[in-house]
């Protein structure tokens, strides 16, 4: 009889929760967390950016999703290792058929140094799978490094290319 008697927090008293807010951090506090969330991470997309492995698809307010360029496997892999080190949470999700992880900043008690250890796991992991994978030339081809090559002439000399080059051009 007793588990009836609480606040129900469906959709009417859905205000109810954010009067709490409001009277515990007021208006400034919480548009101090909203543009906390949002610096860490456009502070985040930077981190991606920085690296040519890398591609970041948007950032929106706390959210990054981003990926590894190339095939969605190679995307896949990195994701596997981030969730088997246990080390950090993330999620995934598809965006126009390309498999993409999606960092999200929403704690109140996230600062720069947990993005930049975030990041540095994510890299790691990334160096783990670039060292597991086996390029190809015709890899390349498929999208890396970015946009070259061009065309069908320009993969068709790269597949003719020695490992050695293959190897370094993927490697940054």
């Amino acid at each position: 009889m007793l588990q009836h008697w609480q606040i129900p927090l469906g959709r009417r008293f859905r205000s109810l929760k954010m009067w709490f807010v409001l009277r515990l951090y007021g208006v400034e506090g919480l548009q101090a967390h909203i543009k906390k969330q949002v610096h860490l991470a456009d502070l985040f997309g930077k981190l991606v950016n920085q690296d040519p492995r890398f591609e970041v698809i948007t950032v929106t307010m706390g959210l990054v999703c981003f990926r590894l360029k190339g095939n969605n496997d190679w995307t896949k892999s990195l994701y596997e290792r981030l969730m088997a080190s246990g080390q950090i949470y993330l999620v995934t999700t598809t965006v126009r058929s390309k498999l993409v992880i999606r960092f999200v900043v929403c704690s109140r008690l996230t600062e720069e140094v947990d993005v930049q250890f975030a990041w540095d796991e994510i890299r790691g992991q990334a160096d783990r799978v670039d060292s597991e994978r086996d390029v190809a030339p015709a890899s390349i081809c498929n999208g890396l490094p970015g946009a070259w090559p061009k065309d069908k002439v320009d993969c068709e000399e790269l597949t003719a290319a020695t490992p050695i080059v293959v190897k370094s051009l993927t490697q940054g």
